[in-house]
C-alpha cells in the first residue's frame, strides 16, 4: 500500500474516533445512579453523588427513631465502628464539624449494641448524635469499608462521598458550597 493511502486511512480513522466522541460527549453519559438506585415518591434516590441520598431510619441510642429526612442539612452522615482504628482518628474532626456548626452531624454505628457505643463515647469524649445500624442502613448506602461519610446537600442530593477517614479541612471544603464557613 501507498504510504499517501495509509496517511488516508490514519487520517479517516482519526476522524471517525473524533466524531463519535463528539456524539457521545454531546448526548452525555447516563448517571451511574440510573442503574443503581430506585425511584421513591418521583425522585432517583441512589447512595452515588448528585443522586437524592436514600431514607435512612436507624435507632438513636435513647431508643427514639433517627429518620434522616427531619433532620437539618447539610447533614454529614458518617458509618463506623468502635473497633476501626480509622474511625477512631476520624472522630476528632467530625465533633469539630459539628461543634463548629458546619453540619448535622449523624455517627451510625454498625451493628454494635448501645452499651458498648456509649462506653466507647465517654472513654473518647465523642458527643455526637449516634444512629444504631442492624445492618440496613449499610446496606442501602452499600457501604463497604469503614470509615464512609456522606455529605447531603440541603436539596437532599448526596454532594460528596468520603471512603476512609477524612480531615477536618476536607470535610470543611466539601461542606463550603451549602454553607456559610467563616
Amino acid at each position: 500500500m501507498k504510504p499517501s493511502h495509509r496517511l488516508s486511512r490514519r487520517l479517516l480513522a482519526l476522524l471517525l474516533s473524533a466524531a463519535a466522541l463528539a456524539i457521545a460527549w454531546h448526548a452525555g453519559l447516563p448517571e451511574r445512579a440510573d442503574y443503581t438506585g430506585q425511584i421513591i415518591a418521583g425522585l432517583r434516590v441512589a447512595p452515588e453523588v448528585r443522586a437524592y441520598a436514600p431514607p435512612l431510619r436507624v435507632v438513636g441510642l435513647d431508643g427514639s427513631l433517627i429518620d434522616s429526612a427531619s433532620l437539618p442539612r447539610p447533614l454529614l452522615l458518617n458509618f463506623w465502628a468502635t473497633w476501626c482504628e480509622p474511625c477512631e482518628r476520624e472522630m476528632p474532626n467530625l465533633q469539630q464539624i459539628h461543634d463548629e456548626g458546619l453540619a448535622y452531624v449523624l455517627i451510625v454505628n454498625q451493628a454494635e449494641t448501645a452499651g458498648v457505643v456509649r462506653a466507647w463515647m465517654a472513654r473518647h469524649g465523642v458527643g455526637l448524635p449516634v444512629g444504631l445500624d442492624d445492618g440496613q442502613a449499610t446496606r442501602l448506602y452499600r457501604v463497604t469499608g469503614l470509615p464512609t461519610s456522606f455529605i447531603v446537600a440541603p436539596d437532599g442530593r448526596i454532594g460528596t462521598i468520603f471512603y476512609g477517614a477524612a480531615d477536618a479541612e476536607r470535610l470543611r471544603a466539601a461542606l463550603t458550597p451549602y454553607c456559610a464557613i467563616p
